[in-house]
């Protein structure tokens, strides 16, 4: 892990289909408590293309070391799949 990376690691948070990354805040402020780093990816959930957020979840763990990834519901799926061709 590099220097002033989070001692737990990094997680990399999707939220679901109908939900702004907002939705997401809870957990993330719960994960930052037991040490590890948080981040959030936003998307259009309705009329945004699960292509172009697949896009944007892959730009995020593009360079940023090992990285867990937490999706509900829709995000899961999306996350699945940016994962899966990397």
């Amino acid at each position: 892990m590099s220097a002033g990376a989070p001692a737990a690691g990094r997680v990399l948070l999707v939220h679901g289909l109908w939900m702004p990354p907002l939705a997401m805040r809870w957990f993330a402020s719960k994960l930052r408590a037991l040490g590890f780093g948080t981040g959030v990816v936003g998307y259009h959930s309705i009329v945004g293309s699960t292509g172009a957020a697949v896009e944007r979840i892959r730009h995020r763990l593009r360079g940023g070391g090992p990285t867990h990834v937490v999706g509900h519901s829709l995000g899961g799926l999306l996350a699945l799949e940016a994962v899966r061709g990397e």
